[in-house]
């Protein structure tokens, strides 16, 4: 029976080399996921802050620049708050706050 027992200790030692090549490969998948999604909001900053700015690196036509009014009911967008409500304030590496 000591046969046996080396089979399934060979059989146990293939499984966990298996495994740590999968954990090996699932640690790698994640850091570059990290880095994509730091990249990702890295432009997503850089995008908003040029709506903020309204200077941007694309050019669309007949948008040279982005005028935003806070004009009420007038019909125009505004990205600022609804009437009544405070602004929102967007601070890099923190959610949106309503501000007081």
């Amino acid at each position: 029976m000591p046969t046996d027992l080396i089979a399934e200790i060979r059989t146990a030692r293939a499984l966990l080399r298996d495994e740590e090549v999968r954990t090996h490969g699932a640690a790698i998948e994640l850091q570059n996921c990290r880095q994509r999604e730091k990249k990702a909001k890295v432009e997503l900053d850089r995008l908003l802050d040029e709506l903020e700015t309204g200077e941007s690196r694309y050019t669309l036509p007949g948008f040279d620049r982005l005028e935003v009014s806070d004009s009420g009911g007038n019909g125009q967008h505004t990205p600022l708050a609804a009437a009544g409500e405070a602004p929102i304030l967007r601070v890099k590496g923190r959610k949106a706050k309503p501000q007081p």
